[in-house]
């Protein structure tokens, strides 16, 4: 796996994380109505953004092929900014 394909699964990761932290906060406090309309806006907010970045991602590797998965992965630009700056 690439570098950015791992950073894609993370983030996909934290997006069910974030759904499992919710199903199990219903499932231990009662909350009042404004406490479910906001844990249900979230629920549906967090699977939207699980898909969108999803689909986002398959049509990026479907356009720029298997390589888009690795990222730029070497590429360092932080040297290149630190010689800027220390050049007279």
């Amino acid at each position: 796996m690439g570098e950015f394909q791992d950073a894609v699964s993370t983030l996909l990761d934290a997006f069910a994380r974030g759904l499992a932290v919710i199903k199990r906060k219903k499932q231990q406090l009662p909350g009042g109505p404004a406490g479910k309309a906001e844990d249900k806006r979230l629920s549906k907010s967090l699977k939207k953004s699980k898909i969108d970045v999803r689909n986002a991602y398959e049509r990026d590797i479907a356009r720029f092929g298997p390589d888009f998965a690795v990222g730029d992965g070497t590429f360092n630009l932080l040297p290149k900014i630190k010689n800027t700056l220390l050049t007279p």
